[in-house]
């Protein structure tokens, strides 16, 4: 694998762990926290983030706008921690091995 490569997975491989970690301290009720009525809630954040990893590997195969939007339909979570952990570890396992 490409030095370059295999530094970036090893800083994604951080943000990832990173992120499962603070949403261990989390509660169910603070997936719903807003900021403000017009910004998304730390679930919809989370659960957006969740998806990312194989989303990213779809753009980079020239994936349609309508595709993304089937995807991240099909794809997005339950909105609680267990439902969108694991779906942030398997999107992320995805891409690391594609």
């Amino acid at each position: 694998m490409n030095p370059y490569c295999k530094g970036i997975i090893q800083q994604m491989d951080l943000a990832v762990e990173s992120v499962v970690q603070l949403m261990n301290t989390l509660s169910e009720e603070d997936l719903l926290v807003k900021p403000n009525a017009e910004k998304w809630s730390i679930g919809e954040l989370l659960a957006r983030m969740s998806v990312i990893g194989k989303a990213d590997f779809l753009i980079g195969l020239g994936a349609s706008e309508e595709e993304l939007d089937q995807y991240y339909e099909e794809a997005a979570p339950q909105m609680n921690l267990e439902s969108i952990g694991s779906t942030l570890t398997e999107n992320y396992a995805f891409l690391k091995k594609a």
